[in-house]
């Protein structure tokens, strides 16, 4: 029972420190589009953008680059002859009269994509895959534009209002 308990109350510290982290972050996000310099409420989402970057650089590499050089711990050669391997073995069992269901087909999968020189997604897939990271990865910058937007639009309307009344008089 204790080990459970330990385990909750560390989701339960993560859950509380994440929300205090995003309370704080949209704090500042506040603070600084409010400042009188347009550029310090673009701080933190030039900074977010510049991360989701990073985080779209490495995918795209991993996707052109790492699929063709390993697969976690496994290189091509080795998925080879994993392939090879199963192969053999469904060979066995079928000679022996055994009935194969599902295998076969999974070990044809892996084959093919051996056969194409990678272990990877598809060309498709990696396009699909890149825009749904792009638009993920994004969030919190609209999330901080929208508060720059929201909080410098009332400035600005703030500021035509001051400018009016100083007209009037």
């Amino acid at each position: 029972m204790v080990p459970v308990m330990s385990s909750l109350f560390v989701i339960l510290g993560t859950v509380v420190f994440s929300l205090a982290l995003m309370a704080g972050i949209i704090i500042l996000q506040i603070y600084l589009s409010k400042r009188a310099s347009k550029w310090l409420g673009l701080i933190l989402p030039v900074i977010t953008f510049g991360i989701s970057m990073l985080q779209i650089t490495g995918f795209l590499l991993y996707s052109i680059v790492g699929s063709n050089v390993s697969v976690g711990t496994h290189s091509v050669v080795q998925e080879e002859a994993l392939v090879a391997e199963r192969h053999a073995i469904i060979e066995h069992q079928r000679g022996h009269g055994a009935v194969i269901i599902g295998e076969p087909h999974a070990v044809a999968e892996v084959h093919h994509l051996v056969d194409y020189g990678h272990i990877g997604f598809s060309p498709v897939a990696t396009v699909f895959f890149l825009l749904v990271n792009i638009i993920v990865s994004n969030i919190p910058t609209i999330i901080l534009l929208a508060i720059y937007a929201v909080c410098r639009g009332s400035r600005k309307k703030r500021a035509a209002l001051e400018l009016m009344s100083l007209q009037d008089l």
